[in-house]
């Protein structure tokens, strides 16, 4: 395996921040592990760093962390000597430091129910042990609106926060259509009632974003990933609360994609809805025949 020190004429001591509060963790994390280990940037402390990973990430984080370092190394030796010899170099390393293949398939005990759902909705009257008062625990009027429209319409939160007023028309009395710019740029509709989105803009009252908020608008322009990370951050405390285990905002993706599906909704259309690139995705994830305890052990 060909080495980075090979291209490297000018030293690079450290890899740079690349502004993902995701990212920036693992690379601040690969860092530390080459100060204790006494170990130079290069291949053999990327190969040792990612071993020592897989002992305690779960496949889907140590995809994470190859992407993360990967954008790092990249951006950081940007404009240093032999280049673009270097981005070759650093796709074959990757292409060779495996990390295993994640199951992505949703099974249907892994999908947030529809009682659930609702039990999020309402909130949830918690008893302190000690005290023994009681206290309700319940999302504000913003979050559920926020998390009504991920149930109801299956998008992603990063395409939901970064909704315009003026990608949103009203097709008739009823509906609202909204220009979504997904994965890889690609533009979709979605629609959703009329009532939920002037709701939205009542609670909300935004002047550029459907879901802007103070707290992460500045200079006309809303803070996506801060804002993403501060909700699903919420939402994951709040459901271990109520539910007694963990949900994320892209739990309701698979919720809405498992509703309709089982209600024969075709897989074409879901995928168009959903904006997988190919129908084999949603295939692949949402569709397949399991062999229950049931028959296995009767």
């Amino acid at each position: 395996m060909r080495d980075l020190q090979n291209t490297r004429q000018t030293q690079v001591q450290a890899l740079q921040m690349v502004g993902n509060p995701n990212y920036d963790t693992y690379i601040q994390q690969y860092q530390v592990y080459c100060e204790q280990m006494q170990l130079e940037l290069g291949t053999k402390s990327l190969t040792e760093y990612l071993r020592y990973c897989k002992d305690i990430y779960a496949i889907s984080s140590l995809g994470v962390i190859k992407a993360a370092l990967k954008k790092s190394l990249k951006q950081s030796f940007f404009g240093t000597p032999r280049y673009y010899e270097f981005l070759s170099i650093i796709d074959h390393i990757f292409k060779d430091i495996k990390t295993g293949k994640q199951d992505k398939k949703i099974y249907s005990d892994e999908v947030i129910s529809e009682e659930e759902l609702q039990q999020l909705y309402l909130g949830k009257t918690l008893k302190n042990n000690a005290s023994g008062k009681e206290r309700k625990v319940c999302l504000s009027e913003k979050e559920q609106l926020l998390l009504q429209l991920l149930a109801e319409t299956g998008m992603r939160i990063s395409e939901a926060l970064s909704i315009k007023l003026s990608d949103c028309s009203q097709h008739d009395a009823r509906f609202t259509h909204i220009k979504i710019i997904g994965k890889g740029k690609k533009e979709r509709r979605n629609i959703i009632p009329k009532s939920l989105f002037m709701d939205i803009c009542a609670e909300y009252n935004g002047t550029k974003y459907l879901f802007e908020t103070a707290k992460f608008f500045k200079n006309g322009i809303l803070d996506t990933e801060a804002y993403r990370q501060n909700f699903k951050n919420r939402l994951s405390y709040y459901s271990k609360q109520v539910l007694g285990k963990k949900i994320t905002p892209h739990d309701f993706r698979h919720y809405f994609a498992t509703k309709w599906l089982k209600k024969g909704k075709s897989v074409k259309a879901i995928a168009s809805w959903l904006g997988h690139s190919t129908t084999a995705i949603t295939n692949d994830m949402y569709i397949h025949i399991e062999l229950s305890p049931e028959e296995l052990f009767a």
